[in-house]
């Protein structure tokens, strides 16, 4: 269990992660205990909240959230996105991810709850100069509110759900900075879901080189929530004073613009407000400058190269991996974990706060991939 409390002028952000000890049904159950106890403690205002698990164990998992909750008086209502995020462990529980603020002298409610769409709601944070609007559990509904057998037609619905969120709140898509992408069969399509992707963005003014805007940090993965084939939480930010800004981040030391390959996605991007800079690194894998997967078939290398490629991304930003606040391990087998440990352990690097979960990556002979959130 890891809490991360980061000061800002007026306000803190603050980062939960939880992980079960064991792979027993208490452990799970321990996890939200201590989340609804810091929640509580602390008077965090959540703005969003992951929780990884099987999804065979869905009810479950909520009965024990809404019990741990419920003990510690914090509201049971409040939005969450439930995926199927496998358990490298024979337990229900992978982990979960929390990041609210705390109110320190600005007035509350600094976060809350808006409508879009037909019967959504999203989580606004408004501070003094920027607002971020989050925009969880999209999916790619027909106009009846079904889901569309095609897959592609999912994914060209999904893109036009998003587009049509935005702007209900007075955006563009341009104003995006972060999307999290989860693809049930992520391998059987994840390069016609990215034409798809890459044909939105064009549309929205969205592109590699200027005069088009970057396109948002990104992670594409393999997860669900229901019967859905694609699934996505978008975060956005309206800059309300000099304070507030967002910059794209194309490239790195170690790898170059992930157009290159076909991937309509910044390597991250770092987004200011509140005097604090708060860099989101999309899903990062393996992958050398070229585009080719590096080290295939060898687990401890892979684990190195993208700790390396983070560690490029925040060095750049003037961090370095001990600046993480939220990180999710998604591993191919259980042996990719236990490499990513092995590795860790061996260099004695700073152990930030990681949901590891079992997942296919974007290409069959990558094994692991990271993505991570930073505050510098």
């Amino acid at each position: 269990m890891k809490l991360r409390i980061i000061e800002h002028g007026g306000f803190a952000d603050c980062y939960l992660t939880g992980v079960p000890e064991s792979s027993q049904d208490g452990g799970g159950a321990a996890v939200f205990a201590w989340a609804a106890s810091q929640l509580a403690a602390h008077g965090v205002e959540p703005i969003y909240e992951k929780i990884y698990g099987r999804r065979s164990r869905t009810v479950d998992i909520l009965k024990w959230r809404r019990a741990a909750y419920e003990a510690a008086g914090v509201a049971t209502d409040t939005l969450f996105t439930f995926l199927e995020g496998k358990p490298l462990h024979d337990g229900d529980l992978a982990g979960i991810q929390i990041w609210g603020v705390i109110p320190r002298d600005a007035p509350r409610p600094m976060v809350q709850t808006f409508s879009f769409g037909a019967n959504q709601n999203g989580r606004v944070f408004t501070g003094a100069d920027c607002r971020l609007y989050y925009f969880p559990s999209l999916r790619g509904l027909a106009g009846n509110g079904a889901l569309p057998d095609d897959r592609l037609a999912q994914a060209e619905r999904l893109f036009d759900a998003a587009v049509a969120a935005v702007k209900e709140q007075g955006l563009t898509y341009r104003q995006v900075v972060r999307t999290w992408i989860y693809l049930a069969h992520l391998l059987d399509w994840y390069v016609p879901f990215n034409n798809v992707r890459t044909e939105h963005y064009r549309r929205e003014g969205l592109g590699p080189e200027p005069p088009e805007a970057p396109y948002p940090a990104s992670t594409g993965i393999q997860g669900q929530s229901g019967d859905e084939e694609c699934l996505m939480d978008v975060l956005a930010l309206r800059e309300l004073g000099a304070g507030a800004a967002k910059r794209a981040i194309q490239k790195s030391a170690r790898q170059n613009q992930s157009m290159r390959y076909g991937s309509s996605f910044s390597r991250g991007m770092a987004v200011e407000f509140g005097g604090r800079k708060t860099v989101y690194i999309s899903g990062t894998a393996s992958i050398d400058p070229a585009g080719k997967s590096a080290h295939v078939g060898n687990p401890e290398l892979q684990v190195l190269e993208t700790l390396l490629c983070l560690g490029a991304i925040l060095k750049d930003e003037g961090g370095d991996l001990s600046h993480v606040v939220q990180a999710t391990c998604f591993c191919k087998t259980p042996e990719a974990f236990q490499a990513f440990r092995n590795v860790t352990a061996l260099l004695a690097m700073p152990a930030f706060p990681v949901v590891p979960v079992r997942a296919d990556v974007c290409r069959d002979d990558l094994l692991i991939e990271i993505e991570a959130t930073a505050m510098i």
